[in-house]
């Protein structure tokens, strides 16, 4: 699902709408808790010591994750830009790529 919310808000360049965008940083935002428990159940928790390089990666990625909007942030824009649409969700979605 990463993946597809990514590869919408590139399709677009730079003239991505602010919709693509949002669900762009939603979906990805969100990942980033599933991928780092993952990361730290592979590891046995040894990410989090400083001489184990995986602490570094995980550092940048929750500081990506709350820039300019965590996901919930997002959610509720997207939640928002919903109900304003006036027809079914299916639509919404479909009218977004």
């Amino acid at each position: 699902m990463t993946g597809m919310a990514a590869q919408m808000g590139w399709s677009a360049g730079l003239h991505a709408s602010s919709l693509e965008a949002a669900v762009t940083k939603q979906v990805a935002s969100a990942a980033v808790q599933a991928v780092t428990a993952v990361a730290h159940a592979v590891h046995g928790a040894i990410g989090v010591t400083e001489e184990f390089p995986l602490q570094r990666y995980i550092k940048v990625l929750y500081s990506r994750r709350m820039a300019h909007g965590s996901e919930s942030y997002w959610a509720g824009v997207l939640g928002a830009a919903r109900f304003r649409h006036g027809t079914g969700s299916v639509d919404f979605v479909r009218g977004l790529g």
